[in-house]
Protein backbone atom coordinates (compact mmCIF):
# COMPACT_ATOMS: atom_id res chain seq x y z
CA UNK A 1 0.00 0.00 0.00
CA UNK A 2 1.23 3.49 -0.82
CA UNK A 3 1.58 6.44 1.55
CA UNK A 4 -0.22 9.68 0.86
CA UNK A 5 2.00 12.66 -0.04
CA UNK A 6 0.57 14.65 2.88
CA UNK A 7 1.57 11.95 5.37
CA UNK A 8 5.04 11.65 3.90
CA UNK A 9 5.48 15.43 4.04
CA UNK A 10 4.35 15.38 7.70
CA UNK A 11 6.88 12.62 8.43
CA UNK A 12 9.67 14.61 6.78
CA UNK A 13 8.75 17.70 8.80
CA UNK A 14 8.75 15.69 12.02
CA UNK A 15 12.17 14.21 11.16
CA UNK A 16 13.49 17.72 10.53
CA UNK A 17 12.10 18.94 13.85
CA UNK A 18 13.66 15.98 15.65
CA UNK A 19 17.04 16.68 14.03
CA UNK A 20 16.99 20.09 15.71
CA UNK A 21 16.07 18.75 19.15
CA UNK A 22 18.50 19.70 21.91
CA UNK A 23 16.68 18.26 24.92
CA UNK A 24 14.28 15.49 25.89
CA UNK A 25 11.49 18.06 26.08
CA UNK A 26 12.17 19.05 22.46
CA UNK A 27 11.77 15.40 21.42
CA UNK A 28 8.60 15.02 23.48
CA UNK A 29 7.05 18.13 21.97
CA UNK A 30 7.53 16.76 18.44
CA UNK A 31 6.67 13.09 18.83
CA UNK A 32 3.25 13.19 20.48
CA UNK A 33 1.67 15.57 17.98
CA UNK A 34 3.46 14.15 14.91
CA UNK A 35 2.49 10.55 15.72
CA UNK A 36 -1.15 11.49 16.13
CA UNK A 37 -1.14 13.45 12.87
CA UNK A 38 0.50 10.62 10.89
CA UNK A 39 -2.00 7.98 12.05
CA UNK A 40 -5.13 10.14 12.36
CA UNK A 41 -5.28 8.69 15.85
CA UNK A 42 -7.25 9.91 18.83
CA UNK A 43 -4.08 9.90 20.93
CA UNK A 44 -0.35 9.29 20.86
CA UNK A 45 2.31 9.04 23.52
CA UNK A 46 6.08 8.73 23.90
CA UNK A 47 7.10 5.95 26.27
CA UNK A 48 10.70 5.84 27.53
CA UNK A 49 12.48 2.93 29.14
CA UNK A 50 14.50 3.22 32.34
CA UNK A 51 15.94 -0.19 33.18
CA UNK A 52 13.07 -2.52 34.12
CA UNK A 53 10.59 0.34 34.27
CA UNK A 54 8.97 2.69 31.80
CA UNK A 55 7.15 5.98 31.99
CA UNK A 56 4.85 8.03 29.82
CA UNK A 57 7.08 10.95 28.86
CA UNK A 58 4.51 12.82 26.77
CA UNK A 59 1.13 12.40 25.16
CA UNK A 60 -1.39 14.10 22.90
CA UNK A 61 -4.96 12.84 23.02
CA UNK A 62 -8.65 13.76 22.97
CA UNK A 63 -9.17 11.80 26.17
CA UNK A 64 -7.28 10.66 29.26
CA UNK A 65 -3.73 9.30 28.95
CA UNK A 66 -1.05 8.82 31.61
CA UNK A 67 1.56 11.53 31.00
CA UNK A 68 4.43 11.49 33.47
CA UNK A 69 3.33 8.28 35.20
CA UNK A 70 5.69 5.35 35.61
CA UNK A 71 4.90 1.65 35.37
CA UNK A 72 6.47 -1.80 35.58
CA UNK A 73 7.45 -2.99 32.09
CA UNK A 74 5.65 -6.32 32.29
CA UNK A 75 2.26 -4.61 32.82
CA UNK A 76 2.12 -2.77 29.47
CA UNK A 77 1.75 -3.61 25.78
CA UNK A 78 4.69 -1.27 25.14
CA UNK A 79 6.94 -3.81 26.86
CA UNK A 80 5.88 -6.42 24.31
CA UNK A 81 6.94 -4.16 21.46
CA UNK A 82 10.26 -3.31 23.11
CA UNK A 83 10.99 -6.92 24.07
CA UNK A 84 10.20 -8.30 20.61
CA UNK A 85 11.68 -5.30 18.76
CA UNK A 86 8.65 -5.13 16.45
CA UNK A 87 5.31 -3.29 16.15
CA UNK A 88 2.26 -4.53 18.09
CA UNK A 89 -1.19 -3.91 16.58
CA UNK A 90 -4.31 -4.43 18.75
CA UNK A 91 -7.74 -3.84 17.23
CA UNK A 92 -9.67 -4.06 20.52
CA UNK A 93 -8.02 -4.14 23.96
CA UNK A 94 -11.18 -5.64 25.51
CA UNK A 95 -10.92 -8.84 23.51
CA UNK A 96 -7.20 -9.24 22.73
CA UNK A 97 -5.39 -12.09 24.46
CA UNK A 98 -3.02 -11.14 27.26
CA UNK A 99 -3.87 -7.45 27.33
CA UNK A 100 -4.18 -6.18 30.95
CA UNK A 101 -7.62 -4.63 30.45
CA UNK A 102 -7.72 -3.11 33.95
CA UNK A 103 -4.74 -0.97 32.93
CA UNK A 104 -6.59 0.63 30.04
CA UNK A 105 -10.16 0.73 31.39
CA UNK A 106 -9.70 4.20 33.08
CA UNK A 107 -8.34 5.64 29.80
CA UNK A 108 -9.74 6.51 26.37
CA UNK A 109 -7.82 3.61 24.78
CA UNK A 110 -9.79 0.97 22.83
CA UNK A 111 -7.36 0.16 19.99
CA UNK A 112 -3.64 0.72 19.68
CA UNK A 113 -0.42 0.43 17.75
CA UNK A 114 2.87 0.23 19.63
CA UNK A 115 6.19 0.59 17.75
CA UNK A 116 9.63 0.24 19.36
CA UNK A 117 12.17 3.06 19.41
CA UNK A 118 15.42 1.39 18.29
CA UNK A 119 14.44 -2.31 18.10
CA UNK A 120 18.00 -3.40 18.94
CA UNK A 121 18.43 -2.22 22.53
CA UNK A 122 15.13 -0.33 22.71
CA UNK A 123 15.00 3.13 24.26
CA UNK A 124 11.22 3.14 24.45
CA UNK A 125 8.16 3.04 22.25
CA UNK A 126 5.63 5.24 20.50
CA UNK A 127 2.00 4.40 21.15
CA UNK A 128 -0.98 5.28 18.92
CA UNK A 129 -4.48 5.05 20.39
CA UNK A 130 -8.06 5.08 19.16
CA UNK A 131 -11.17 5.42 21.29
CA UNK A 132 -13.15 3.10 19.00
CA UNK A 133 -12.17 -0.36 17.75
CA UNK A 134 -9.81 0.30 14.84
CA UNK A 135 -7.48 -1.97 12.91
CA UNK A 136 -4.48 0.16 11.93
CA UNK A 137 -3.37 -0.23 8.33
CA UNK A 138 0.10 -1.28 7.29
CA UNK A 139 0.97 2.23 5.97
CA UNK A 140 0.05 3.68 9.39
CA UNK A 141 2.30 1.18 11.15
CA UNK A 142 5.14 1.90 8.72
CA UNK A 143 4.80 5.68 9.22
CA UNK A 144 4.80 5.20 12.98
CA UNK A 145 7.90 3.01 12.81
CA UNK A 146 9.68 5.56 10.59
CA UNK A 147 8.88 8.25 13.17
CA UNK A 148 10.20 5.95 15.92
CA UNK A 149 13.45 5.47 13.98
CA UNK A 150 13.92 9.24 13.70
CA UNK A 151 13.08 9.53 17.40
CA UNK A 152 15.81 7.01 18.27
CA UNK A 153 18.41 9.12 16.45
CA UNK A 154 17.14 12.27 18.19
CA UNK A 155 17.24 10.64 21.64
CA UNK A 156 20.78 9.37 21.08
CA UNK A 157 21.79 12.84 19.93
CA UNK A 158 20.21 14.42 23.00
CA UNK A 159 21.98 11.89 25.22
CA UNK A 160 25.32 12.80 23.66
CA UNK A 161 24.57 16.49 24.12
CA UNK A 162 23.70 15.93 27.78
CA UNK A 163 26.94 13.99 28.31
CA UNK A 164 28.91 16.67 26.49
CA UNK A 165 27.30 19.45 28.49
CA UNK A 166 28.04 17.51 31.67
CA UNK A 167 31.69 17.16 30.70
CA UNK A 168 31.87 20.83 29.75
CA UNK A 169 30.30 21.80 33.07
CA UNK A 170 32.71 19.52 34.94
CA UNK A 171 35.68 20.93 33.03
CA UNK A 172 34.42 24.46 33.65
CA UNK A 173 34.15 23.76 37.38
CA UNK A 174 37.65 22.28 37.36
CA UNK A 175 39.04 25.30 35.50
CA UNK A 176 37.21 27.66 37.84
CA UNK A 177 38.66 25.85 40.86
CA UNK A 178 42.11 25.91 39.27
CA UNK A 179 41.83 29.62 38.54
CA UNK A 180 40.82 30.22 42.15
CA UNK A 181 43.84 28.21 43.31
CA UNK A 182 46.14 30.15 41.00
CA UNK A 183 44.69 33.44 42.21
CA UNK A 184 45.22 32.35 45.81
CA UNK A 185 48.78 31.24 44.98
CA UNK A 186 49.44 34.58 43.33
CA UNK A 187 48.04 36.40 46.35
CA UNK A 188 50.30 34.36 48.64
CA UNK A 189 53.26 34.96 46.34
CA UNK A 190 52.68 38.72 46.51
CA UNK A 191 52.35 38.45 50.27
CA UNK A 192 55.62 36.55 50.51
CA UNK A 193 57.33 39.11 48.29
CA UNK A 194 56.07 41.80 50.62
CA UNK A 195 57.31 39.74 53.54
CA UNK A 196 60.78 39.51 51.96
CA UNK A 197 60.80 43.26 51.30
CA UNK A 198 59.99 43.97 54.94
CA UNK A 199 62.22 41.27 56.44
CA UNK A 200 65.29 43.50 56.83
CA UNK A 201 63.20 46.34 58.23
CA UNK A 202 61.56 43.98 60.71
CA UNK A 203 64.94 42.61 61.79
CA UNK A 204 66.17 46.14 62.38
CA UNK A 205 63.02 46.90 64.37
CA UNK A 206 63.54 43.82 66.53
CA UNK A 207 67.18 44.75 67.11
CA UNK A 208 66.26 48.35 67.88
CA UNK A 209 63.59 47.28 70.35
CA UNK A 210 66.01 44.92 72.05
CA UNK A 211 68.68 47.59 72.41
CA UNK A 212 66.24 50.27 73.53
CA UNK A 213 63.94 48.21 75.76
CA UNK A 214 66.52 45.85 77.17
CA UNK A 215 70.24 46.58 76.85
CA UNK A 216 69.94 50.36 77.09
CA UNK A 217 67.89 50.08 80.26
CA UNK A 218 70.74 48.19 81.97
CA UNK A 219 73.21 50.81 80.78
CA UNK A 220 71.02 53.62 82.15
CA UNK A 221 70.66 51.73 85.43
CA UNK A 222 74.43 51.36 85.65
CA UNK A 223 74.82 55.08 84.93
CA UNK A 224 72.45 55.91 87.78
CA UNK A 225 74.37 53.61 90.10
CA UNK A 226 77.63 55.39 89.22
CA UNK A 227 75.97 58.72 89.99
CA UNK A 228 74.89 57.33 93.35
CA UNK A 229 78.46 56.08 93.94
CA UNK A 230 79.75 59.60 93.33
CA UNK A 231 77.44 60.74 96.13
CA UNK A 232 78.97 58.26 98.52
CA UNK A 233 76.75 55.18 98.12
CA UNK A 234 79.26 52.41 98.85
CA UNK A 235 77.15 49.62 97.30
CA UNK A 236 76.41 51.47 94.06
CA UNK A 237 79.63 50.39 92.33
CA UNK A 238 78.84 46.71 92.81
CA UNK A 239 75.28 47.19 91.56
CA UNK A 240 76.57 49.06 88.50
CA UNK A 241 78.98 46.21 87.79
CA UNK A 242 76.07 43.76 87.96
CA UNK A 243 74.05 45.79 85.45
CA UNK A 244 77.02 46.04 83.08
CA UNK A 245 77.74 42.30 83.37
CA UNK A 246 74.10 41.59 82.47
CA UNK A 247 74.08 43.86 79.43
CA UNK A 248 77.42 42.38 78.39
CA UNK A 249 75.98 38.86 78.43
CA UNK A 250 72.84 39.97 76.62
CA UNK A 251 74.75 41.74 73.86
CA UNK A 252 77.10 38.80 73.38
CA UNK A 253 74.13 36.48 73.05
CA UNK A 254 72.57 38.81 70.51
CA UNK A 255 75.82 39.01 68.51
CA UNK A 256 76.12 35.22 68.61
CA UNK A 257 72.53 34.92 67.38
CA UNK A 258 73.10 37.30 64.48
CA UNK A 259 76.56 36.07 63.52
CA UNK A 260 76.62 33.68 60.50
CA UNK A 261 79.80 32.06 61.81
CA UNK A 262 78.13 31.17 65.10
CA UNK A 263 75.01 29.94 63.34
CA UNK A 264 77.00 27.65 61.09
CA UNK A 265 79.10 26.17 63.86
CA UNK A 266 76.28 25.55 66.35
CA UNK A 267 73.51 22.98 66.19
CA UNK A 268 69.98 24.19 65.60
CA UNK A 269 69.04 23.37 69.18
CA UNK A 270 72.02 25.34 70.56
CA UNK A 271 71.23 28.33 68.37
CA UNK A 272 67.56 28.37 69.38
CA UNK A 273 68.61 28.08 73.03
CA UNK A 274 70.73 31.22 72.55
CA UNK A 275 67.77 32.99 70.93
CA UNK A 276 65.52 32.01 73.84
CA UNK A 277 68.05 33.26 76.43
CA UNK A 278 68.48 36.55 74.59
CA UNK A 279 64.78 37.26 74.35
CA UNK A 280 63.70 36.06 77.79
CA UNK A 281 66.44 37.14 80.19
CA UNK A 282 65.32 39.85 82.57
CA UNK A 283 61.62 39.63 81.61
CA UNK A 284 60.55 37.85 84.77
CA UNK A 285 59.31 34.79 82.92
CA UNK A 286 59.76 31.22 84.07
CA UNK A 287 61.26 29.67 80.96
CA UNK A 288 61.44 25.96 80.19
CA UNK A 289 63.09 24.50 77.11
CA UNK A 290 63.03 21.07 75.53
CA UNK A 291 65.37 21.29 72.56
CA UNK A 292 66.66 18.26 70.68
CA UNK A 293 70.30 18.95 69.88
CA UNK A 294 70.57 16.60 66.90
CA UNK A 295 67.92 17.86 64.42
CA UNK A 296 69.17 19.59 61.30
CA UNK A 297 67.22 21.10 58.45
CA UNK A 298 67.59 23.28 55.38
CA UNK A 299 65.02 25.55 57.03
CA UNK A 300 67.08 26.36 60.15
CA UNK A 301 67.17 30.11 59.38
CA UNK A 302 63.39 30.10 59.12
CA UNK A 303 63.00 28.34 62.48
CA UNK A 304 65.49 30.71 64.15
CA UNK A 305 63.62 33.72 62.83
CA UNK A 306 60.27 32.22 63.87
CA UNK A 307 61.57 31.68 67.41
CA UNK A 308 62.55 35.36 67.66
CA UNK A 309 59.22 36.52 66.25
CA UNK A 310 57.13 34.33 68.54
CA UNK A 311 59.05 35.35 71.66
CA UNK A 312 58.79 39.01 70.62
CA UNK A 313 55.02 38.59 70.27
CA UNK A 314 54.85 37.04 73.74
CA UNK A 315 56.79 39.99 75.17
CA UNK A 316 54.58 42.55 73.41
CA UNK A 317 51.13 41.08 73.88
CA UNK A 318 50.86 38.03 76.12
CA UNK A 319 51.47 39.37 79.66
CA UNK A 320 52.74 35.86 80.41
CA UNK A 321 54.43 34.42 83.47
CA UNK A 322 55.53 31.11 81.97
CA UNK A 323 56.99 30.36 78.54
CA UNK A 324 57.83 26.96 77.10
CA UNK A 325 59.91 26.41 73.95
CA UNK A 326 60.16 22.96 72.38
CA UNK A 327 62.06 21.68 69.33
CA UNK A 328 61.69 18.02 68.39
CA UNK A 329 62.10 15.69 65.44
CA UNK A 330 58.67 14.44 64.34
CA UNK A 331 59.16 11.80 61.68
CA UNK A 332 60.48 13.54 58.58
CA UNK A 333 59.55 16.95 60.00
CA UNK A 334 60.85 19.32 62.62
CA UNK A 335 58.38 20.78 65.08
CA UNK A 336 58.94 24.05 66.93
CA UNK A 337 56.46 24.99 69.63
CA UNK A 338 56.31 28.21 71.66
CA UNK A 339 53.66 28.29 74.41
CA UNK A 340 52.77 30.85 77.05
CA UNK A 341 50.17 31.30 79.80
CA UNK A 342 49.28 34.85 78.82
CA UNK A 343 46.00 36.52 77.85
CA UNK A 344 45.64 34.88 74.44
CA UNK A 345 43.87 36.24 71.35
CA UNK A 346 41.36 35.26 68.66
CA UNK A 347 43.22 33.31 65.90
CA UNK A 348 40.43 34.08 63.40
CA UNK A 349 41.64 37.68 63.31
CA UNK A 350 44.89 36.59 61.63
CA UNK A 351 43.36 36.17 58.17
CA UNK A 352 41.87 39.65 58.36
CA UNK A 353 45.19 41.07 59.54
CA UNK A 354 47.01 39.43 56.63
CA UNK A 355 44.51 40.76 54.09
CA UNK A 356 44.94 44.21 55.63
CA UNK A 357 48.68 44.00 54.93
CA UNK A 358 49.96 43.44 58.49
CA UNK A 359 53.16 41.38 58.38
CA UNK A 360 54.26 39.21 61.31
CA UNK A 361 52.43 36.33 62.95
CA UNK A 362 49.67 36.72 60.35
CA UNK A 363 52.14 35.89 57.55
CA UNK A 364 53.75 32.97 59.38
CA UNK A 365 51.19 30.52 58.02
CA UNK A 366 51.90 31.58 54.43
CA UNK A 367 55.65 31.38 54.90
CA UNK A 368 55.38 27.88 56.38
CA UNK A 369 53.06 26.79 53.54
CA UNK A 370 55.65 27.97 51.01
CA UNK A 371 58.17 25.59 52.62
CA UNK A 372 55.73 22.68 52.63
CA UNK A 373 55.04 23.10 56.34
CA UNK A 374 52.11 23.92 58.57
CA UNK A 375 51.30 26.27 61.44
CA UNK A 376 48.82 25.43 64.21
CA UNK A 377 47.64 28.19 66.54
CA UNK A 378 45.76 27.36 69.73
CA UNK A 379 44.89 30.47 71.71
CA UNK A 380 42.38 31.13 74.46
CA UNK A 381 42.06 33.06 77.69
CA UNK A 382 44.58 30.77 79.44
CA UNK A 383 47.38 31.29 76.93
CA UNK A 384 48.66 30.69 73.42
CA UNK A 385 50.44 27.78 71.80
CA UNK A 386 51.94 28.17 68.32
CA UNK A 387 53.31 25.04 66.64
CA UNK A 388 55.36 25.31 63.45
CA UNK A 389 56.08 22.14 61.52
CA UNK A 390 58.40 22.06 58.47
CA UNK A 391 60.08 19.28 56.50
CA UNK A 392 63.54 18.48 57.82
CA UNK A 393 65.04 17.98 54.36
CA UNK A 394 68.80 17.68 54.21
CA UNK A 395 70.87 20.28 55.97
CA UNK A 396 73.87 21.60 54.01
CA UNK A 397 77.26 20.18 54.96
CA UNK A 398 79.20 22.33 57.38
Amino acid sequence: MSHSPDKLARLVRAAQDLSRARSLKDVQDVVGIAARDLADADGATLILRDGDEGYYANGDATGTLRNGRGFAMETRVSSWSMTRGEPIVIEDVTSADGVPIDTYRPTCVRSMVMVPIRPDGPLGAIGLYWSQPTLASQPVVELAQALADSTAIALEHVQLLVQLEGRVAERTRALTDRMAQLEESERQRRQLVMEAMHAEERERTVLSEFIHDDALQYVLAARQELADAAKGDVGAIERARGHLDTVHRRLRSLVAELSPVILQSSSLGETIAAVVRTHTEGRGWKVTMHLDQTPSTVHRQFLIRVTRELLTNVAKHAKAGNVNVKLIQAGDDLELCVADDGVGFDPTHLAHALRAGHIGLASLQNRADALGGKVTIDSHAAGTKVTVRVPAGHAPAR
